[in-house]
């Protein structure tokens, strides 16, 4: 075998494994849009468990469930120190929001993607919520902030 062919098995040997690596790390590594959505999900998250949580202020301070995030939104012009029920961060529209009798109610919102599992934990650790893609909405139960699928 003369040197010129060495290195040109050299050289594919190098390019196959520069190629592979690269291919192996668009699996491994979310693009830029995909982290983006992802974090998109974890507000909506965010904002479903603090409007979760200003429905059961509410509740409590009325011993009534609001009617609609409206009457939240009324309340929290008029009240000092209480903040507007947050809307989709990237929509704007507002969190979809349903009594279902006195004492439950549920939200939903639109997510980009599903929850990802990674080592048997959700990438919301903190919330622990497992969801799809799409609309997924989230029951509540009166004074226990109980929260089920």
């Amino acid at each position: 075998m003369n040197r010129s062919t060495v290195m040109k098995g050299l050289a594919a040997a190098v390019s196959t494994i520069v190629i592979a690596s690269l291919v192996g790390a668009a699996f491994v590594l979310e693009s830029p849009m995909k982290q983006r959505e992802r974090r998109l999900d974890e507000r909506r998250l965010q904002d479903v468990k603090e409007i979760s949580n200003s429905i059961q202020s509410y509740a409590k301070k009325h011993n009534m469930l609001p009617q609609g995030l409206a009457t939240l939104e009324e309340e929290a012009r008029t009240e000092a120190g209480k903040r507007r029920p947050p809307t989709d961060p990237e929509t704007h529209a507002p969190y979809e929001y349903e009594v279902l009798d006195a004492q439950s109610w549920q939200l939903c919102a639109v997510f980009s993607l599903p929850s990802a599992d990674v080592n048997g934990q959700t990438y919301y650790e903190a919330w622990r919520r497992d969801h799809g893609a799409g609309k997924q909405c989230f029951k509540y139960t009166r004074n226990n902030n109980t929260e089920s699928r």
